[in-house]
């Protein structure tokens, strides 16, 4: 299940409605999120904290996502990765199973084409610090850390770069998606 811990985001992506301003940004609180953990059927085992927001714009996610820890449930966070640094301690701790970052580039030209109000820099910084943190963590988490590149053509020559830089960050796994531009 897909749910939304917060419908505002911090930078402009190219056809994105939220980026834009055509959604109300808000934030979900930790008790609005336990009153819907009481409804979820039990068969529920997977929840994702993505849909058009960034989650981290929440300053309270990192609560929403233990709470579904603590109820045995395997969760997942899509973030622009910008503010991560505000949670790399709280999201080790939080039990969170995996997190997909955007990184649509090798280069910051070609990752600023895309991601319009970003920081290329800060955002390998903070998947460093993520990277680091789990690996000093005694549970490990997030179990998985990913790279997202949406392939563009402004990015499309750079794939083998940009697998390269994902190795170099340290993070299990780049996932590439297509968007037409």
């Amino acid at each position: 299940i897909a749910i939304e811990a917060s419908s505002a985001c911090n930078i402009r992506c190219l056809c994105c409605p939220v980026g834009n301003k055509a959604v109300e940004g808000r934030n979900m609180s930790p008790g609005d999120f336990a009153n819907i953990l009481d409804l979820l059927p039990p068969h529920i085992k997977l929840l994702s904290f993505s849909h058009r927001g960034d989650p981290t714009m929440n300053p309270r996610f990192p609560e929403i996502v233990n709470l579904a820890f603590k109820r045995g449930l395997e969760t997942d966070i899509y973030t622009n990765g910008l503010t991560l640094d505000k949670y790399i301690t709280d999201l080790v701790e939080s039990g969170l199973t995996s997190i997909r970052i955007d990184l649509d580039g090798a280069s910051e030209h070609s990752y600023l084409n895309y991601r319009i109000g970003s920081n290329f820099e800060r955002v390998k910084s903070n998947v460093r610090l993520l990277v680091e943190a789990r690996s000093k963590s005694k549970e490990k988490f997030p179990k998985k850390i990913r790279i997202m590149c949406v392939v563009t053509a402004f990015n499309e020559n750079e794939i083998p770069e940009i697998q390269s830089m994902a190795e170099s960050l340290g993070v299990d796994e780049v996932l590439f998606k297509t968007a037409i531009t």
